[in-house]
């Protein structure tokens, strides 16, 4: 953020300095040239700068979910524990949906918990219903990220 700023400085800076030496000598076409240049070129830096914070808050958003996922392959792991970790499983995808909703992506909460398309095996037993939960959500966690661009 603090290079936006700084950017945006330099850009206002540029444009008013551009401006004064046009006030100078108004008659003279190189200084319109050079005003010319210096807005276009303070857009191009505006431009790299938004591009540039995009792909940071993309990174930050994509390397959450894949701390999601690895906590979630930690808790696939607990699926031989007498009793099932139930409670550990409701509190990971609680944790999963709020970060997505302050991430302002509420339509991947809804498909957090939608496993249309996807295909289980297991024999309908709680072991095997509690690995699938985690392996749908896992999965969809992937396609969050591959949906992030990063």
């Amino acid at each position: 953020m603090l290079w936006v700023i700084i950017e945006f400085v330099v850009f206002l800076s540029a444009t008013v300095l551009a401006l004064f030496i046009i006030q100078e000598d108004p008659g003279d076409l190189k200084n319109y040239w050079l005003f010319i240049t210096v807005v276009l070129l303070g857009i191009g830096i505006a431009r790299r700068a938004i591009s540039h914070n995009r792909e940071k808050v993309q990174f930050k958003y994509a390397t959450k979910l894949a701390e999601f996922i690895d906590s979630g392959n930690v808790l696939r792991l607990k699926i031989d524990e007498d009793p099932l970790p139930i409670e550990e499983h409701n509190d990971w995808i609680a944790e999963i949906e709020t970060y997505l909703r302050k991430s302002r992506k509420p339509h991947c909460v809804t498909r957090l918990s939608d496993f249309s398309g996807m295909t289980f095996y297991g024999d309908g037993s709680d072991r095997s219903k509690f690995r699938n939960s985690i392996d749908g959500r896992v999965r969809r966690l992937h396609e969050f990220i591959r949906d992030a661009n990063v």
